[in-house]
């Protein structure tokens, strides 16, 4: 995969990672829970998706048909408690790492990219501005660097969806609608503390990568701070103003999860996440 397409996928997982529910401890095996969800896409000839999320204490592993693209994910915090994401092709025996400095890395590159272009508009003969401008736009863009602003609006509380009572938001990107959201309250889902604490970390480390991969990174924050309350199980996503896919949580059981489910399968080899 090149830059580019990683960090479509990255963020299209972060996107279905967040629908998640509770845990629970036996001795000798974690107790865990397994999230199928479905997506459906508007244009009719793009066949149906899935993805089966397993979540267990501090751990998430996702496993995926994205684009045609069979994926697997893995989240979870290392021995120093940081977060660390791993996106693993096991047909090629190979794994990408995510973790805080990589997205330092980039941040750091974006900022470097954003004051050049910024450096020659203020040079540029005033009839080059706006060419460079639209061109600066267009890279920061394709690269997930451009400064947006997201925003949700409440729209109605107490919806009956499925087995949940959940809050409806409508969400914007610069202005434009990006989504329809149906968030069910953390306890009626079932999550614990350790959840929400993974759920923040996940948040935090994938916002960094961009600020245009989703809305979902808002999550716990108030209407007016630019977030919501809950947890989404059901997405209708926009593009170009028309709806593209949505994304629902159609199942979830408990299953006892071995800890060594969510570790690197063996035998497969890290390459950078530039390559």
């Amino acid at each position: 995969m090149n830059r580019r397409l990683k960090r479509t996928h990255l963020c299209g997982l972060a996107c279905l990672l967040i629908i998640l529910a509770a845990i629970s401890f036996v001795p000798g095996a974690r107790g865990g829970t397994v999230v199928d969800v479905k997506t459906v896409y508007f244009d009719e000839n793009r066949p149906e998706e899935g993805a089966t999320i397993y979540f267990d204490d501090n751990r998430v592993r996702f496993d995926a048909i994205e684009g045609g693209e069979r994926l697997m994910l893995v989240f979870r915090l290392n021995e120093k408690g940081e977060p660390v994401c791993w996106v693993i092709d096991k047909e090629k025996k190979t794994y990408v790492e995510l973790n805080k400095k990589d997205v330092g890395d980039i941040q750091a590159q974006a900022e470097r990219a954003r004051q050049m272009y910024e450096d020659q508009l203020r040079n540029a003969p005033p009839d080059q501005r706006e060419q460079l401008k639209r061109t600066m736009e267009a890279h920061l863009g394709a690269m997930g660097w451009n400064r947006i602003t997201v925003t949700f609006k409440k729209i109605a509380s107490g919806v009956k969806l499925k087995d949940w009572r959940c809050t409806q938001y409508e969400s914007y990107v610069n202005g434009a609608k990006h989504e329809d959201l149906w968030a069910a309250a953390a306890k009626d889902i079932g999550l614990a503390e350790a959840d929400l604490q993974v759920l923040h970390e996940m948040g935090d480390l994938f916002s960094g990568i961009s600020s245009q991969t989703n809305a979902f990174f808002q999550i716990g924050r108030d209407v007016d701070q630019g977030g919501f309350d809950g947890f989404p199980v059901v997405v209708v996503q926009y593009k170009d103003g028309k709806k593209y896919e949505r994304s629902e949580v159609t199942a979830i059981r408990k299953e006892k999860l071995d800890r060594s489910f969510f570790e690197l399968p063996e035998g497969v080899e890290q390459r950078k996440l530039t390559d």
